[in-house]
């Protein structure tokens, strides 16, 4: 698939789940990330697909890390703020020993 291919068939399946969004941001050359993410989030916007997130950051986080506004703004459109916050400790670094 070409990538304008890619992004269309990622806007529109019916559940898209984008697992630790905003861990790929570096603050620098970040605009390949915004574009596309804005491409996609837009478009399940406008055609009212469901979308899951989940990240490690919150929205502030990622905008201070180079997420554009306006990608925060669809995340929270898709959301239509129905947040859950999981907190607590990370069972991650239990498996490392």
């Amino acid at each position: 698939l070409g990538e304008d291919a890619y992004i269309e068939r990622l806007a529109n399946i019916e559940l898209l789940i984008i697992d630790d969004i905003g861990s790929e941001l570096k603050q620098k050359n970040n605009d390949f990330f915004n574009n596309t993410v804005f491409q996609i989030l837009d478009k399940r916007v406008k055609n009212s697909k469901s979308t899951i997130f989940t990240s490690n950051l919150g929205l502030k986080a990622m905008t201070n890390k180079g997420m554009d506004t306006k990608n925060a703004e669809r995340i929270l459109e898709l959301c239509k703020n129905n947040f859950v916050e999981l907190t607590g400790k990370s069972y991650r670094l239990n498996f490392a020993n």
